[in-house]
């Protein structure tokens, strides 16, 4: 181990030698609060995720000194925590506080390992273009005499992304120094990368070669290799594009249920239809697909170009690039989306780009294997048909081109403000705008409450669209998705010097909204200390920064929405009582999607409609309305939008629906209380068919916080669902991730579930029965 103990945990963390579990236990600060408490989320395995955020949540607005390297140690590993736990709000909140703190106070390790947790967090949202940017600047922060060993993780990340799009030969030409290149790696971890870079650009023989200097490495056997090896979603294609490669019969190709391979495979037969049914399954079980890396990302767009579907994969790489994953090749699948529609000046645009990209890359053989897969295309026209058009323009021109685009996002903006942001025209629904006419034209404190996914933060748009104030700004913030803690510096604001990191004063929402309006969403969950000091707010109409003796007067427009019952809350003396009456002047029930199903057509066709390229209306036959309208909707709004989504994203060539596009199997449907908060990362309510009928001892047996009850319970989960994802476990138990793990080994061992990892997203592999 050989931790110096007379060192402190930063001095000991910053030579990067050893683990941080390690020293933060043996440090000579370890007997510290706050070291307790970044040990206690390292070694989180046996608390929820809720004992975290209150254990850590403890030190934030504290005036106590906290060495300024030792705090922001603290915040950046409570990023990391509620990022595995999907709380990306809550992350937000915490990268903007880490950024608050100015870097010439911190080591250069320090702001090396958050720019390294900040594109971790871009990574969650989907955005690989931020994810880029802020590696990058980790590798010129860790470039200012920080340990190389640091340094040398930074590269190995910066690095590894690039090989996951096949990008590896423009890392090399921006870091040509010794101390950046990719020579500095570990030799395996080297000729892995440029082994993943191979496939992903279909260089078949230059990976072999790889994989056989690979083999014969001495680190080849070891267990965190092998596990990488297995992650990588790379190296699960390796079997087709060998076959390919070797124009062996593609009938003959082996692979494994995952219903991306099929439907490559598929279309390598020229199968266009049973590839685009086998890349709608693949949605439904990746859901996250034009967010990933490699040869998964394109298996919609792809399926949907070969079946003619020009439209549908257009807004696929709007909404894909759009979310910050923009790639070379996206011009590829542009290219062909617009020959079927006939923009042939936008097609050569596009292949123009394409061709100068993948000879940049090294990446010609991708090309040719995806022209391969083009079933909407005669083989080889194409390529030789641009090819030939471009050649002599690709010698001419000099330089460099961008591999990153910069399209805009096509999709329209809603024009609906006001009280057109609501749709339908129910006598229920009626009630509401015309209370939202009345109310917007009052300056007072409202509520708006009403079910999980009614649309309490359009109709608060729409108050704020219909008053006075439409002008200034409108800032909504959930309450129930941040510690209390953070939620006060966002609400109240903090001055400088009043905790640990605070170099300079920051506004609030309350102060930064001007005359706007803000919104304070799932106010029914907020602890009874801010419940304290909201009502004070309220009622004297200023507040009190963090840190500040004096009060500043607000003049925003404050309306608070929740989808609990305050009344009965407040009785239960878990919400103030005098806090209800002040918010209860002025109420705005919304009702549930069942209680207005008259407006049901409506609002699928509205969301059918909602940006979609195709100008034809799409008509919904009146047997799928029936079913729509049989249907409950505990989702209400939220869900039935969804449902919409899905329904296009699997018939995109359809103008027209039918019931049999209905995807909710409604005789399975768990119907959660909706007047419980629906949060992100709060335990999910997993309900038994007949609690009413169960015992007292029943209950306690089923709340059991045991290890082995919820084994027990997990099982009938899966009997339940048949497939479920990590993440979905730990939400259902709020459990962490780490026993989520435990468990699901378990039953792997058992022989009683499978995982499936169709990427090296852990995130994204799921479990299935066996």
């Amino acid at each position: 181990m050989n931790i110096d103990k007379n060192k402190s945990v930063i001095e000991n963390w910053k030579s990067a030698d050893h683990i941080i579990h390690d020293i933060l236990k043996y440090s000579c600060d370890s007997k510290q609060p706050i070291v307790k408490t970044i040990l206690a989320m390292q070694d989180s395995s046996n608390l929820s995720i809720t004992k975290i955020r209150l254990r850590a949540e403890k030190f934030v607005n504290k005036i106590d000194n906290y060495e300024i390297n030792l705090f922001s140690l603290f915040l950046i590993i409570w990023t990391t925590k509620v990022i595995s736990f999907n709380l990306l709000v809550e992350a937000e909140k915490l990268v903007s506080r880490i950024d608050l703190i100015k870097k010439n106070l911190v080591c250069n390790e320090i702001s090396t390992y958050f720019l390294v947790v900040k594109s971790f967090y871009y990574s969650s949202l989907g955005d690989k273009e931020n994810r880029e940017v802020n590696l990058l600047k980790a590798i010129t922060y860790s470039n200012n005499n920080v340990n190389i060993k640091f340094r040398e993780k930074i590269l190995n990340q910066y690095y590894g992304f690039l090989s996951n799009h096949g990008r590896l030969n423009e890392g090399l030409d921006k870091f040509k120094s010794k101390e950046l290149s990719i020579s500095k790696l570990d030799g395996i971890q080297r000729l892995f990368f440029q082994y993943v870079n191979a496939i992903n650009n279909v260089n078949m023989d230059e990976a072999q070669d790889h994989f056989k200097e690979i083999k014969h490495h001495i680190q080849y056997d070891n267990i965190a290799f092998q596990e990488l090896i297995k992650q990588n979603e790379s190296l699960h294609f390796y079997n087709i594009l060998t076959a390919w490669k070797n124009n062996k019969t593609y009938s003959e190709i082996v692979i494994n249920n995952n219903p991306t391979y099929k439907s490559i495979k598929s279309l390598l037969l020229n199968k266009p239809k049973e590839a685009l049914f086998w890349a709608r399954e693949a949605v439904i079980i990746l859901k996250s697909n034009i967010h990933s890396s490699s040869l998964h990302v394109y298996v919609l767009i792809r399926a949907e170009i070969a079946n003619n579907n020009a439209n549908a994969a257009i807004n696929l790489l709007n909404s894909k690039i759009a979310s910050g994953n923009s790639h070379f090749l996206d011009d590829f699948f542009y290219t062909r989306a617009y020959l079927l529609q006939g923009k042939e000046k936008s097609a050569i645009h596009n292949y123009n780009r394409l061709l100068k990209n993948a000879l940049k890359l090294n990446a010609i053989a991708r090309i040719e294997f995806e022209l391969d897969l083009s079933c909407e295309l005669s083989k080889g026209h194409l390529h030789s048909f641009l090819t030939n058009i471009f050649s002599t323009n690709l010698q001419n021109r000099k330089g460099p081109t961008s591999t990153k685009l910069n399209y805009k996002n096509n999709q329209k903006s809603k024009d609906n403000v006001g009280i057109k942001r609501l749709i339908g025209n129910s006598k229920e629904i009626e009630i509401v705008k015309k209370s939202i006419k009345q109310y917007a034209k009052i300056d007072s404190i409202i509520l708006i409450t009403g079910e999980t996914g009614v649309g309490k933060e359009e109709v608060a748009k729409a108050i704020h669209e219909e008053s006075d104030r439409k002008s200034e700004p409108f800032i909504a913030i959930n309450c129930a998705a941040i510690v209390d803690s953070l939620l006060q510096s966002e609400l109240f604001g903090h001055k400088a010097g009043s905790y640990t990191g605070a170099n300079q004063t920051h506004k609030g929402i309350f102060e930064s909204a001007g005359k706007g309006t803000v919104l304070l969403d799932e106010i029914g969950d907020i602890s009874p200390l801010l419940q304290v000091t909201l009502l004070r707010v309220l009622e004297c109409g200023e507040f009190r920064s963090i840190g500040n003796t004096k009060s500043t007067p607000y003049y925003c427009r404050i309306i608070l929405a929740t989808n609990k019952n305050l009344m009965k809350i407040s009785e239960e003396k878990l919400f103030r009582k005098d806090l209800y009456y002040r918010l209860n002047k002025f109420e705005i029930k919304i009702p549930a999607l069942r209680d207005r199903a008259g407006d049901i057509p409506y609002l699928a066709k509205y969301f059918h409609q909602l940006n979609h390229h195709n100008k034809n209306k799409i008509s919904l036959s009146q047997s799928l309305l029936d079913k729509m309208n049989q249907y409950s909707w505990p989702g209400n709004i939220r869900e039935l939008r969804h449902e919409v989504e899905r329904m296009r994203m699997l018939n995109s060539q359809k103008l027209s629906y039918e019931k049999e596009d209905f995807t909710i199997n409604t005789e399975s449907i768990t119907h959660y209380n909706n007047n419980e908060s629906t949060k992100s990362g709060e335990t999910l309510k997993v309900a038994s068919e007949k609690e009413e009928s169960l015992t007292t001892e029943d209950k306690l047996i089923l709340n059991d916080q045991n290890k082995y009850r919820r084994i027990e319970r997990l099982k009938i989960l899966f009997k339940k669902h048949n497939r479920l994802t990590r993440s979905e476990i730990i939400k259902a138990f709020q459990i962490s991730s780490s026993t989520a793990s435990t468990y699901l080994k378990l039953l792997i061992d058992e022989n009683y579930i499978i995982k499936i990892t169709p990427n090296s997203s852990p995130r994204s592999a799921y479990f299935i029965l066996k």
